[in-house]
């Protein structure tokens, strides 16, 4: 399963690279780990899930937690670190005519 998800990393990050060489954007240098590492931390994220629903105790509490808090809760484990997905694309004007839909944080 990791292995999967490395493979894909390094399939975004050859994207990434073609379409900067095309020109979406002259000056713009994209950070070429954040896509590898994107997909990383989700086969890690998987890989812990697997590895959980094995024991007695986690498929029990999980049993007992709402669908909506399970949801909140997968959510969570990417939500924080999507910007190292979408940036990189919103950066080199890809999705220039969707920009204004992604959800930035800006220093006040």
């Amino acid at each position: 399963m990791l292995a999967t998800f490395l493979v894909s990393g390094v399939y975004h990050e050859f994207v990434l690279t073609v379409l900067c060489r095309v020109g979406f954007r002259d000056n713009f240098t994209p950070n070429h780990s954040a896509q590898l590492l994107f997909f990383l931390w989700n086969g890690m994220m998987l890989s812990i899930e697997e590895i959980a629903s094995q024991k007695t105790s986690f498929v029990q509490i999980a049993t007992k937690i709402p669908r909506r808090l399970k949801n909140m809760l997968v959510l969570m484990t990417v939500l924080p670190i999507s910007h190292w997905f979408l940036d990189e694309y919103v950066g080199s004007n890809l999705y220039k005519d969707f920009a204004v839909a992604f959800p930035k944080v800006r220093k006040l």
